[in-house]
Formats: C-alpha cells, sequence, structure tokens
C-alpha cells in the first residue's frame, strides 16, 4: 500500500510517505493510506474503483432523485396521507435531496483521487467568475419563477392553489435564452470549475447526462400541463443552449404569462 496526501497527491511520487520522508513540507506530515501510485504509470484499481463509486452513487441518487419527482410518487402520497401530503411534498422533497448529497462530501474526503487540472491565474479568476454567475443566475432563475414556490413554503403555508393548479407559464428573463435555464446553468457552474479531478469529473459527467435526460421529460409535463402555449413557446426559444439568443417570445393570448 502506498502512501498518499492530503493535498495534490496527484502530484507527488508514490514513495513520499513516511517510510522515504518522515515530513513531507507540502502536507506537513497529514498522512493516510491509499493506493495513489505514480501517475507516470497510470490509474491504479484504486483509483478506478473510486471513480466507479462516484458515478454509481451519483447514478442512485439522480434515480431517486426522479423517481420522487415522478407524477406517480406524488399521486401515491396524495392516496396515502391525503391533501396534507400537498402541502409538505415539495418542502420534504427539496430537504430530502439535500440530505442525500452528503454521502459526495464523505465519498471525495474518503476516496483516493487523481488531479486532472487546476487552472492557474488568470484563468482561475476568470473560471471563478463564469461560476459566480452561473450561481446568480440559477438564484434568478428560481426568484423570477416564484422561490417560495419551488423551496416549497408557499405549498406549506397554504398560499398556493391545490393540484392540479400550476402557476403561470415564464417566458421572461432568463426564459427568453432558454427553456431550462436552470439546467443550463448547473452545466456551465459544473464544467466551468478551475479545478478537475477523476472523481469530479466522473460526478459532473453523471450529473450532465441526469440534466439532458431531465430536460426532455420535463419537456413533455410542461407540454401536458400548459398545451398549445408551451408548443409555441417551444418552436421559439432552444431548448437547453441558448443558441439563438435572446428571443422575445409571444404567446396566444389565451396563454398564461
Amino acid at each position: 500500500m502506498a502512501w498518499g496526501c492530503w493535498s495534490t497527491r496527484a502530484q507527488l511520487p508514490s514513495r513520499c510517505g513516511p517510510a522515504s520522508n518522515p515530513r513531507c513540507p507540502r502536507c506537513a506530515g497529514r498522512w493516510r493510506p491509499c493506493s495513489v501510485r505514480d501517475e507516470r504509470h497510470g490509474d491504479d484499481e484504486g483509483t478506478t474503483m473510486s471513480v466507479a463509486v462516484i458515478a454509481a452513487y451519483a447514478v442512485v441518487y439522480c434515480a431517486i432523485h426522479s423517481w420522487l419527482a415522478s407524477q406517480r410518487m406524488k399521486n401515491w402520497t396524495r392516496q396515502a396521507f391525503g391533501p396534507v401530503a400537498d402541502r409538505w411534498y415539495r418542502l420534504a422533497y427539496n430537504a430530502l435531496a439535500t440530505l442525500m448529497l452528503l454521502p459526495f462530501a464523505a465519498l471525495f474526503v474518503l476516496l483516493p483521487d487523481q488531479v486532472l487540472y487546476v487552472l492557474p491565474a488568470p484563468w482561475l479568476y476568470l473560471a471563478l467568475t463564469i461560476q459566480a454567475v452561473a450561481a446568480v443566475g440559477v438564484l434568478y432563475g428560481v426568484w423570477i419563477t416564484d422561490a417560495w414556490h419551488f423551496l416549497g413554503f408557499r405549498q406549506l403555508l397554504g398560499g398556493d392553489c391545490p393540484p392540479p393548479c400550476q402557476p403561470p407559464l415564464s417566458v421572461h428573463g432568463l426564459y427568453r435564452w432558454v427553456r431550462h435555464p436552470l439546467y443550463f446553468l448547473g452545466l456551465v457552474f459544473m464544467w466551468a470549475s478551475p479545478r478537475m479531478s477523476l472523481n469530479t469529473a466522473a460526478l459532473f459527467a453523471v450529473f450532465s447526462l441526469y440534466l439532458y435526460a431531465g430536460s426532455i421529460f420535463e419537456e413533455r409535463r410542461l407540454a401536458a400541463e400548459y398545451g398549445a402555449a408551451y408548443r409555441h413557446y417551444q418552436r421559439q426559444v432552444p431548448r437547453l443552449l441558448p443558441w439563438r439568443g435572446p428571443v422575445r417570445v409571444r404567446l396566444p393570448e389565451d396563454a398564461g404569462d
């Protein structure tokens, strides 16, 4: 078993450790056992296994997240718990989705990894700026589509209309660029990361596929809920990539805002 460093392990030779160097100046003696070998010999089984574990849990997370968001699951909880389920469902859904992210933190700490790249200045600052803009864009997108409804507090406080009532179709702001701006900005935030490792890339790859597939299924749901108005919107604005730029959307007169 080789020894790795808590920071920049992929940049250290496999012989760096208590056996050959009692105190590494890079990690100040903070050692832990791992199976990382010299990069010149390629990935070892430990690093490959860690990528598989990260990807597998990401798939499980996405599957549960999608299942809980399905109309079938919502209908089941309504039948099992009555109308009170509609008030608590969204808030509980968000809370569970957040809690299920915590194992990722543990996996990234415990599993061996290999750094692919770390952007130097000034590219570091450019990447951080892009991430900041994407994060602000997500917050803005949530706000203009009713943040309290998105988080579940409006339903809990009884200010939301009962199912199948839906909020008006939003076609302004970020929704002039793409039909799913939160998905697009999520992709930008992930892949603009100034530091990328094998584990991070595996996680981002699974999440990217999930967002892409999710946008397709979301299209079907929105088309069923908003009908002709959404199909008209589909013909004007791209689904995920803003290649047309901002579009001034004009819906039929009987469509929602």
